[in-house]
């Protein structure tokens, strides 16, 4: 039995360092996240007039943008889940009539 381990990830954000513990299996993916966080902030930073916007809120809108985008996802993989059971009753309904036995 294998037993996975916790780890830590570091990742760094507007210049500062950011430690998060998660499982060895979690890490890379984890490590991934949090550098394309990372890329989406210094975006936003770049975008946006600093003067009015804190690191703390850039953070909170990037933050906020990228759970919209899940959601956003989320809602399209539900759409296609159903395409996808609607095929799948048409095929099994065709299958019936094309191997129905004759009355």
């Amino acid at each position: 039995m294998e037993v996975n381990r916790d780890v830590t990830v570091t990742f760094e954000i507007q210049g500062k360092q950011h430690v998060l513990r998660c499982t060895e299996a979690e890490a890379e993916s984890l490590q991934r996240a949090a550098e394309k966080f990372g890329e989406y902030v210094d975006d936003m930073s770049r975008s946006t007039s600093t003067s009015y916007l804190s690191t703390d809120r850039v953070i909170v809108a990037v933050a906020v943008n990228v759970l919209d985008m899940l959601l956003k996802k989320e809602q399209q993989l539900a759409t296609l889940q159903k395409r996808i059971d609607t095929l799948n009753d048409k095929v099994c309904q065709f299958e019936n009539d094309l191997f129905r036995e004759p009355d």
